[in-house]
């Protein structure tokens, strides 16, 4: 389990363009599964684990206290990441998609291209007490902590104060 490795082992967080279904979600479960259990650096083993969180983010940690990822390694990640988007039609690694939430309670993740979503907020479509996906976390702590802000204290903020909110 994630949150029981060291607060600062390395996380990744990879959204889906979309809600995956029941086909995709074992197909990233397989993949993600088969490619942990072997996944090394300079031929040390990696204490790795993962998840799929609200059937749209794939979340991969390593356990830094035992072993760092390096950076073979970590390409490697991104290759099985690759090898996924074109298995599944999803689209991974497109970090300018906003993934949020219109009230913390809501179980339906909306994603919006950056521009539109800077868009929806200069036309007060979008509420200040909506809760956006952090994507700039790294840590166990960050995932614990920051993953899920509230717009108005995220990164995000900042578009409020140019519309004028």
């Amino acid at each position: 389990m994630i949150e029981s490795f060291h607060s600062s082992s390395k996380v990744w967080v990879f959204m889906g363009n979309e809600k995956f279904n029941s086909t995709q979600e074992q197909v990233i479960s397989n993949e993600i599964s088969s490619f942990i259990a072997s996944w090394q650096t300079h031929g040390k083993d990696l204490e790795t684990s993962f998840e799929i969180k609200y059937n749209q983010f794939i979340v991969i940690a390593v356990n830094e206290s035992i072993e760092k990822a390096s950076g073979c390694s970590i390409d490697s990640l991104t290759q099985i990441i690759k090898k996924l988007e074109q298995a599944t039609h999803l689209t991974l690694l497109n970090r300018f998609l906003v993934g949020f939430l219109h009230d913390k309670n809501d179980k339906e993740i909306s994603v919006l291209p950056l521009n539109e979503f800077r868009q929806r907020i200069k036309e007060n479509s979008l509420e200040e007490n909506s809760y956006i996906f952090n994507p700039s976390i790294s840590t166990v702590a960050d995932y614990t902590n920051n993953w899920i802000q509230p717009l108005n204290e995220s990164w995000a903020s900042r578009y409020f104060s140019k519309a004028g909110i």
